[in-house]
């Protein structure tokens, strides 16, 4: 009986799930992730089940126990909640179990392979020496091919074979830093065609291999799993660039597969800034039916035909689904013409309507548009308006003479119809080839342009990706540099039939300023307007009158930087010293919110609230000027489009309004469609709640 009480009265042992969590916290970086969605009684058990799972592997990790590796019932539970999420139409909660899913799947892919790594070190442990001779004999080889051509001095000099021939007596923490820089100068010279032909590419693959896997046996794993965590809790700080430098190692040696690099990339370095663009869209942009006069001139069968025509011309662009772009130019017209044609002594009056239609295929090849043949289909129809002789008017010898001439036509009409068909088809192909040329090279001198200048002004390697769908098409950038991170989060989602939507992580604009190189300099208000301006190829102004002269001496780490999230764009600016030219103010801070707001159809970005001053500012009024100075810059009456400005002058967008306008987890989401679609969304939340 007292055993029987004892165990009425001894207290119910608390859930294991939630002994094993408190005792074994998640990953400081998911478990935020995992606090906001156990706030849905649809997803608490399996957040439960996720946050032990992970918090064992972390832990496992952390620790360098690979032994006992065994992801499985993660990746099962993360494939659930990946399934639960993509079917929750819930507008809060769906968006918060993808992106916790995904921050999971990116723990996954990494942590994957640091295990492979973890194995591979372990075997080769012992080879350091081995693969070092074997990198300096490559080196020495790759070294004798080139110098037998002409360029082969520089080719040497710019890949460092002269460096990797006494591999062996580099330092073990210089190995990084020597691949980082090969593979840099490896990147520039393949962007650069005049100089990478002749290069023995097969023979410095090898090189880049061997020296990537020279570099990835320094590398510790489990300190690879903390940056990873340190870079979620803050994305600006200096685990960034290290985590940047151990994907692209990776990326570009032989430790892992394929697949395992490319989820690899796709998880901590997708494409950053995304376009796409509906049909309908196309449709609306393209030139409207445009109409031609012009003179004919031919001889057909021998016979000299003149006189005009008149021709329209409407142009159609269809997307063909493919992985890469793949679009179908069309063009439907229609030739009306009135012709003379004199054979010996008989003159004819034709009038004939000829509709054709002319297409071809354009591709994406290596970074360029490129047109297939054109394939043209005629059609016409002729109709004899009068004939005329000299003999017309005398009775009898007039008519014999036109029906001679008539007879005449009506035997050689297939021959004349053949010819003339095959000459305008020939003529119809070749201004519809020329006309598709020079558009498509049109749009590429442009892209180059804008390459040119983000590669060799800005130092960032963009990166295109494209494809095609049904109805639109897809356009993706990466736009970072190689010691830096593209996206790493899911993008938020356009409304279901918009025309058009642009989605634009702050990776890129973070890197686009890590590039401007303004950490440690100091510049007045003008010179920063000019530097901007010159590196940027942008025209803007900063600011007006006796701001102009104030001083900014930027901090030398981290001295601007862009955050996305919750609804609102959070500028941080950071300044050693800031000042007037009478007085200075050292270690400031500004930080300034920006929100979308909707005005008409559009939306604008304004500045939310104060700008924030913090520093230390011994006298009474000093922060006052310097708010005074960015309240002048960041006006709150000013407002910058968050849309294309030549839309709201065109009359064939006048239906065209913004239907979305999303800041959340590092994403700037927009959407335009008709404005019917904007009716149907006005009830959605543009973002997460705070």
């Amino acid at each position: 009986q007292l055993s029987s009480s004892a165990k009425r009265l001894k207290p119910a042992s608390p859930d294991p799930l939630i002994v094993s969590t408190q005792v074994l916290p998640p990953p400081p970086g998911l478990k935020s992730y995992l606090d906001q969605l156990a706030q849905w009684p649809e997803y608490r058990k399996l957040v439960r089940q996720i946050g032990r799972l992970s918090a064992e592997l972390y832990q496992r990790l952390s620790q360098g126990e690979w032994e006992a590796w065994d992801p499985q019932r993660l990746s099962a539970a993360s494939e659930q909640l990946w399934k639960q999420a993509q079917a929750d139409k819930h507008p809060r909660r769906g968006p918060l179990a993808r992106r916790t899913a995904w921050a999971l799947n990116r723990r996954l892919v990494l942590w994957s392979s640091l295990y492979q790594l973890q194995r591979w070190q372990s075997q080769h442990a012992d080879q350091k020496q081995a693969l070092e001779r074997e990198l300096s004999a490559l080196a020495l080889n790759t070294s004798r091919q080139l110098l037998t051509q002409d360029r082969g001095s520089r080719w040497a000099e710019a890949l460092l074979l002269e460096q990797l021939q006494v591999a062996s007596s580099q330092r073990p923490s210089r190995w990084s830093a020597l691949a980082e820089e090969f593979l840099h100068r490896l990147d520039a010279l393949r962007s650069n065609p005049s100089m990478a032909k002749g290069v023995p590419w097969t023979q410095v693959s090898r090189l880049q291999h061997r020296l990537c896997a020279r570099a990835l046996l320094q590398v510790k794993t489990a300190q690879i799993a903390r940056w990873a965590e340190q870079m979620e809790q803050d994305p600006q700080g200096p685990h960034r660039k290290h985590l940047a430098q151990f994907v692209r190692l990776l990326a570009h040696s032989s430790v892992c597969s394929l697949a395992q690099q490319r989820e690899l990339i796709s998880a901590w370095h997708n494409t950053n800034v995304r376009v796409a663009v509906h049909r309908r869209l196309i449709d609306r942009l393209l030139p409207p039916v445009s109409s031609q006069q012009q003179e004919v001139s031919e001889t057909i069968l021998g016979i000299p035909v003149w006189g005009q025509s008149w021709a329209t011309t409407q142009i159609r662009v269809l997307t063909i689904p493919d992985r890469s772009l793949k679009l179908l130019v069309q063009a439907h017209g229609t030739i009306h013409s009135c012709t003379e044609a004199q054979a010996g002594i008989v003159t004819t009056h034709e009038r004939t309507v000829a509709r054709y239609q002319a297409r071809c295929v354009v591709r994406l090849l290596a970074g360029r548009l490129r047109a297939g043949p054109a394939q043209v289909e005629v059609e016409t129809h002729s109709q004899l308006e009068d004939v005329q002789t000299p003999a017309d008017g005398i009775p009898l010898l007039g008519d014999l003479l036109r029906w001679a001439a008539m007879n005449q036509r009506q035997e050689l009409l297939p021959d004349v119809q053949a010819e003339a068909q095959w000459k305008l088809r020939q003529r119809i192909r070749q201004q519809f080839e020329h006309q598709v040329g020079q558009a498509l090279e049109q749009v590429d001198r442009r892209w180059i342009r804008v390459v040119n200048q983000v590669r060799g002004q800005l130092r960032l390697d963009p990166l295109l990706l494209a494809r095609t769908t049904q109805d639109q098409v897809v356009v993706r950038v990466r736009l970072a540099g190689p010691d830096q991170l593209g996206a790493h989060t899911p993008r938020p989602r356009a409304p279901q039939g918009s025309w058009a939507s642009f989605q634009l992580h702050e990776s890129a604009l973070n890197n686009l300023l890590d590039r401007l190189e303004l950490a440690g300099k100091r510049f007045t208000l003008a010179q920063l307007e000019r530097y901007l301006c010159q590196r940027l190829q942008l025209s803007f102004t900063l600011a007006r009158g006796k701001d102009r002269k104030a001083i900014l001496h930027f901090a030398s780490r981290n001295p601007v930087r862009v955050r996305m999230d919750q609804g609102r764009i959070e500028l941080q600016m950071r300044f050693a010293q800031l000042g007037t030219p009478r007085r200075r103010w050292k270690n400031i801070e500004v930080v300034v919110h920006l929100v979308p707001v909707q005005e008409g159809r559009w939306f604008w970005l304004k500045r939310e609230g104060y700008v924030e001053i913090t520093g230390n500012f011994r006298r009474l009024g000093s922060e006052l000027v310097v708010r005074g100075i960015f309240n002048r810059i960041f006006d709150h009456q000013r407002k910058w489009p968050l849309f294309v400005p030549r839309w709201e002058k065109n009359p064939r967008l006048k239906d065209l309004v913004a239907t979305q306008c999303v800041l959340e987890d590092g994403w700037l989401g927009l959407a335009w469609g008709p404005e019917r679609l904007a009716h149907a969304n006005a009830d959605r939340p543009r973002s997460l709640p705070k």
